[in-house]
């Protein structure tokens, strides 16, 4: 159960679902014009916080340092690269600057992304990754991404993570819908995404884009 991050935009009728471009890295150098285009100034909002969010399988926290080894190897894991945007540099040093970076993305409100572990005490393995971003605070929308690692799949892992950050961020960020892609071929993305409650809104070049609203 892999996420695929939006690299387009899509066409349903007379409304344009713009689910922005969201890859394993957020351009920080584009930091200042999203900013600008989102009317959100960080300097006068809070920096997005992690919230304590806990399932009966799963638990969300930040990324840490350590968990840089299975960033690095998520990344080359061909179901990942097969249906998910990766970065090109997928070394550990390249995992370990996008986690260094996540307080930049959060404190910049440009994305929230977080690991799920297991619920239960003394485990913290690295079940799989659960984000939002880009976040387009001028419509109250985001864009939601994720991916389970290989050996975790078929649990309910992403289910339950997708479900905990979606409620979340409707109700504590005050957005109005989130958006999330998958492709005909990924049957079992496209499951996700509708148990938690998303609805197709269109499908095209065997892509489907989905939305969850408020």
């Amino acid at each position: 159960m892999t996420h695929e991050y939006v690299s387009y935009c899509l066409e349903s009728g007379l409304e344009r679902i713009d689910l922005g471009a969201r890859s394993g890295c957020v351009d920080l150098a584009m930091a200042g014009d999203r900013r600008a285009q989102n009317g959100d100034a960080p300097s006068r909002r809070p920096p997005l916080p992690v919230p304590d969010l806990v399932g009966e399988k799963v638990r969300l926290r930040a990324w840490t340092a350590d968990d840089a080894p299975v960033l690095a190897a998520a990344w080359t894991d061909p179901e990942i690269v097969s249906w998910t945007g990766v970065p090109a540099d997928r070394s550990l040093e390249a995992a370990e600057r996008w986690i260094a970076l996540e307080v930049e993305r959060r404190r910049d409100r440009l994305a929230l992304d977080l690991v799920a572990v297991p619920t239960r005490p003394g485990e913290d393995r690295v079940l799989g990754e659960v984000g939002l971003g880009p976040i387009q605070w001028d419509r109250r929308r985001a864009v939601v991404g994720y991916w389970t690692a290989a050996g975790e799949r078929g649990r309910g892992i992403a289910t339950e993570a997708v479900g905990l950050l979606s409620d979340w961020a409707l109700d504590a960020l005050a957005l109005d819908e989130l958006v999330a892609e998958t492709s005909v071929g990924n049957p079992p993305s496209a499951a996700v995404l509708r148990a938690v409650g998303f609805e197709l809104a269109v499908e095209r070049d065997n892509r489907q884009a989905w939305r969850l609203r408020a």
